[in-house]
């Protein structure tokens, strides 16, 4: 009820103004028909009834909202007349009296809003009450009319006409009225009724209950009454003669009432003003075009500044000149803000912004945003609008500590604390910073991007003299490189899915005076990739796969760091998996939910022999390779139970390799082997399937990788031992059969067709 019974106070008084300006147009355009003075009056019932407001700049009301709807739960309530006289002597007086008390459970402005709106809503009753009872009344008065035609009745008790009756309106004149006088009475309320007098004087009677507390209400609906009167008047006498005005007044005369009562009922012939209105007809001229065409300008305007409410200033606005105030360059660090907006108070042209600042520092070298310092403060900005300009009037901050809760409840609105206590806006201010702080370092980004080439990779060529490097392992994905290129392997596309060519921006030669030096950034995203002798760097974007050349320069970089010292001292299980064939350069160590999980590249003499391994704890080792034939990517792991309806096979084998029956592959081949005879992939799919799980790692190689298509279309992958051992290596699980069907299982491969 406190809710509706402020927007209905807040209507009135904009409504005020509204009325104040009808009063003065009326006195300026007497001569203007009054059916205008009617439609001002249906701009201000229109303003009363519409519960919200079109903004304009050409609007003249001082304040959109009089008296906040927060004013309830405000610390310090205030109202908003948009006068600073009428402010600065009456909001003092409210905060000294009304202003919550942490020791008292009642909010007193709460308890003065639900008492004045106990009192409205029984003033709406008694109002609506009295015009019923009158309704009532009257009709007991008539009810022993007599019908004299249509619908006019004639009534010994009735002392003037009037029409009673909203939806079935008749007309009640009083008995033993002449002829003439009877013609021009009738002809008076049948303009009542094509005007719909009858429906607009109860309507404006029920707004004048609603709005009963504003005394500008009751003069409102007087001056309503007499313009009905006075332009149904016009209307009769537009077009007639001198004789039938002069009987007309007369009539007016004759049937006039001394009754002055405010009442929705009747629309009575002789009730409102007959002294006026006789006058008004006696002197009444045609009005000039221009005058009407003006004084229905006048009515347009008035609804444009009375109807709309002023401009607010948006909170996209205020928090633009906010950051502007706050924002100051810095030449090491790019310096951003974020104004997280909790409450908006206006008070006239002056706003107070209710807000936590989220301010930041970062430092940009060569591609790198980096975050170097930040404070999360709760913060108040007065702020205050002259025409168009802003200026900053106070930046408050509430003191830290013990302090911080008695400074937030002596100056926030209550229904703000709970916003201000909790403070868990910093996550997407942090969002919002960093893609402010992005879009300034690349505003001010004096790199040149570079077209990527792409490396070719055949399987059978040989891994270079250096060997391949492992620059960065997660969860997600593996970057190397090798003489031919710099690669991206996605671990769940089981592929490599990004590569730049190290040859064609000069940054290919792992020795000497012109060796590449290749480093990662903290989170694995950026690759940088410096030919020492070259004063300038290229760095290379995973997520975003571009490459951009630039002025080499690692200062405030932070580089990724092989964490695999670092984990051997600490878990020294992790050294015993230091082989032979892990070289230093190609291990890395990264947690999975605190798991450790070490990560080392598999290398044979070719390409197509580089594997990726991975184990944590004492798991058994995955072998993934890194390289995957073209259309066998995307392959899921096949434990023995998955491995049927085999429709075809390929591997990858090359004549390097140490293998149970020599194969005879030949160095200038593809080294690709496929099968889609049914009786060699019936065999070996029996052996396969027949295999068990064992328990443990295995020390057995395993260099290649055999790809099996099933009839459904599922593509797996297991990798056999490539010695004599009878096991094969699929989804971090080994399974087991005997040495010799092992070596079968080669010689069915050997029967694989070259391709």
């Amino acid at each position: 009820m406190e809710a509706v019974f402020l927007k209905v106070l807040n209507l009135s008084l904009n409504a005020s103004y509204l009325i104040v300006a009808v009063l003065v147009i009326r006195l300026l355009f007497k001569k203007a028909p009054k059916w205008i003075h009617c439609l001002l009056w249906g701009v201000v019932a229109l303003r009363l009834i519409c519960p919200f407001s079109l903004t304009s700049v050409v609007s003249l009301l001082p304040s959109a909202e009089v008296v906040p709807s927060t004013i309830t739960y405000d610390a310090k309530p205030q109202i908003n007349s948009g006068f600073q006289v009428i402010d600065g002597a009456v909001n003092p007086v409210i905060e000294t009296t009304f202003s919550p008390k942490v020791e008292v459970s009642a909010n007193p402005m709460q308890v003065l809003i639900h008492i004045a709106g106990i009192i409205w809503i029984v003033g709406v009753v008694v109002l609506i009450v009295y015009a019923l009872i009158s309704y009532v009344s009257l009709r007991r008065r008539v009810s022993a009319s007599v019908k004299v035609k249509d619908n006019i009745y004639e009534c010994d008790d009735v002392e003037s006409p009037f029409i009673l009756g909203i939806f079935m309106p008749i007309i009640y004149v009083p008995s033993g009225m002449d002829a003439a006088t009877f013609e021009r009475v009738i002809a008076h309320e049948n303009a009542h009724l094509s005007r719909h007098d009858h429906w607009w004087k109860p309507f404006g009677y029920i707004l004048l209950a609603v709005y009963w507390f504003n005394p500008l209400s009751y003069l409102a609906y007087i001056l309503l009454c007499k313009d009905i009167e006075a332009a149904c008047d016009e209307r009769v006498i537009k077009d007639k003669d001198d004789d039938f005005i002069v009987g007309y007044s007369q009539a007016l005369l004759d049937c006039s009432t001394k009754k002055k009562m405010i009442s929705a009922c009747p629309v009575a012939f002789g009730e409102i003003g007959v002294k006026g209105r006789i006058k008004g007809i006696v002197n009444y001229k045609k009005p000039s075009l221009w005058i009407v065409i003006f004084a229905v300008l006048v009515c347009i305007v008035a609804s444009l500044c009375f109807l709309t409410t002023p401009s607010a200033v948006s909170t996209d606005e205020l928090i633009s000149f906010i950051k502007s105030e706050i924002e100051t360059p810095d030449n090491d660090y790019i310096h951003v803000c974020d104004v997280e907006v909790l409450g908006i108070k206006r008070l006239g042209n002056t706003y107070k912004v209710y807000s936590y600042v989220l301010d930041e520092d970062y430092s940009y070298n060569n591609g790198e945003l980096s975050e170097k310092s930040a404070s999360h403060v709760a913060s108040i900005f007065t702020v205050k609008k002259d025409n168009d300009d802003f200026k900053l009037v106070e930046e408050w901050h509430p003191r830290e500590g013990a302090y911080f809760k008695e400074d937030v409840k002596d100056n926030y609105p209550v229904y703000l604390w709970s916003k201000v206590f909790k403070g868990d806006y910093i996550d997407k201010q942090q969002a919002r910073n960093l893609k402010n702080a992005e879009k300034r370092a690349e505003e001010n980004d004096n790199s040149d991007t570079v077209v990527i080439t792409r490396p070719k990779v055949h399987l059978s060529n040989y891994v270079g003299a250096d060997l391949a490097y492992l620059l960065y392992a997660d969860k997600d994905k593996i970057v190397f490189s090798e003489y031919v290129g710099l690669f991206v392997y996605s671990k769940s596309k089981r592929a490599i899915v990004n590569s730049v060519d190290l040859a064609a921006i000069g940054c290919n030669q792992t020795q000497g005076d012109d060796y590449c030096d290749e480093r990662v950034s903290v989170d694995g995203n950026l690759v940088y990739l410096h030919p020492i002798s070259n004063d300038d760097m290229y760095v290379y974007n995973i997520s975003e796969d571009t490459l951009k050349k630039m002025p080499c320069n690692y200062d405030g970089i932070e580089f990724h760091k092989n964490p695999l010292e670092l984990a051997a001292e600490e878990d020294p299980t992790f050294k015993y998996k230091m082989n032979s064939d892990i070289v230093p350069g190609s291990v890395e160590v990264w947690d999975d939910n605190n798991d450790k999980v070490f990560t080392w590249l598999h290398y044979g003499s070719r390409i197509g022999e580089l594997c990726f391994c991975e184990t944590r704890n004492d798991d058994v080792t995955t072998y993934y390779p890194l390289y995957v034939p073209e259309g066998l990517e995307g392959a899921v792991d096949f434990k023995p139970e998955d491995i049927h309806d085999i429709v075809s096979a390929d591997i990858w084998v090359s004549d390097t390799m140490e293998l149970p029956p020599e194969l005879d592959i030949k160095s200038n081949e593809s080294g690709m082997l496929h099968c889609e005879d049914k009786r060699v992939l019936s065999k070996l799919e029996s052996l396969l399937s027949s295999a068990h799980t064992i328990k443990g790692a295995s020390e057995c190689p395993f260099y290649t990788t055999l790809y099996l298509k099933r009839a459904d279309g599922t593509l797996g992958i297991i990798s056999p031992a490539t010695d004599s051992c009878g096991i094969y290596n699929s989804g971090n699980v080994c399974y087991e059969f005997n040495e010799s069907e092992n070596e079968e299982v080669w010689n069915l491969i050997n029967q694989f067709s070259r391709q």
